[in-house]
């Protein structure tokens, strides 16, 4: 069984790497801009409301998104046929290439992570934190 004086050195060993500051930057506008364009690149004819309720994101903050996707010409809103006051959301051939891109970038950046890890240790890095995440699924 593992001591308490182990625990808490485990607790300091994360404290150190910083969890928070990742997840701060998930959080920025860029972001959330980048998580909309995923969207739509696996739901093509979205309307704003389908995006906030998906993404957990206020309408207002969809709007405000949207908007900056739209001038940068990454994303086009059309007029639904059913309801002109309603608008469905597309990426452009613009915001394809751009997803494409970020995902090679990504790509790239994890393939540097792992040959510098290795592996094996990635894949049980992986299998470790699943585990966590059941284990405090059950507890909830």
């Amino acid at each position: 069984m593992v001591t308490r004086e182990q625990v808490i050195g485990l607790m300091e060993q994360l404290k150190q790497n910083r969890p928070n500051t990742t997840l701060n930057k998930l959080r920025n506008s860029d972001m959330g801009m980048i998580l909309i364009l995923f969207y739509l690149s696996e739901h093509p004819n979205t309307y704003a409301y389908s995006i906030s309720k998906e993404l957990n994101i206020s309408r207002e903050r969809v709007r405000v998104l949207t908007k900056k996707l739209e001038e940068k010409k990454l994303i086009v809103k059309t007029s639904s046929s059913d309801n002109a006051r309603i608008e469905l959301i597309n990426l452009t051939d613009l915001g394809i290439k751009y997803i494409e891109d970020d995902k090679e970038q990504k790509i790239e950046y994890f393939t540097n992570i792992v040959d510098k890890i290795g592996y094996e240790r990635m894949k049980e890095f992986i299998n470790t934190i699943n585990d966590i995440r059941k284990i405090i699924s059950k507890e909830k």
